[in-house]
């Protein structure tokens, strides 16, 4: 339930999502520059390669990306939310956000909404804690 993404510096990639789908994305300049910076901000290729408890039949987020020659995938499982390094998630989460934004492909999972909704709600406890 995921997809892979390949984005050249140039603005040309492709997204393949698991039901077999591929996508070409053009992205403009400014659309390129945005998404490489929330990348980039997240420090995506040094997150773990999954959060969550995997299990069996349950819903997960799957991306791969790569940018020029580095390439990570993160999956965030059923209950990603509540992993103890939250920071982390939140940080994945940004770019699923990003990222699935970038292309319409009904085969891939889009789970925008429940995943903003997240991002408000840590923000907000954030604030609280400060």
């Amino acid at each position: 339930m995921g997809w892979i993404l390949t984005l050249e510096p140039t603005g040309i990639g492709t997204v393949r999502t698991d039901s077999g789908s591929e996508y070409v994305l053009r992205l403009s300049n400014e659309e390129c520059a945005n998404v490489v910076t929330v990348i980039k901000e997240a420090e995506f290729f040094d997150l773990r390669e999954s959060y969550g408890v995997p299990v069996v039949e349950s819903p997960f987020r799957d991306m791969e990306i790569s940018l020029g020659e580095r390439r990570h995938s993160v999956t965030l499982f059923e209950g990603a939310e509540r992993d103890v390094d939250r920071s982390a998630v939140k940080r994945a989460v940004r770019v699923w956000v990003a990222v699935r934004g970038l292309f319409d492909a009904p085969g891939a999972v889009d789970s925008r909404e429940k995943d903003r909704a997240f991002l408000r709600e840590a923000e907000r406890q954030e604030r609280e804690h400060d």
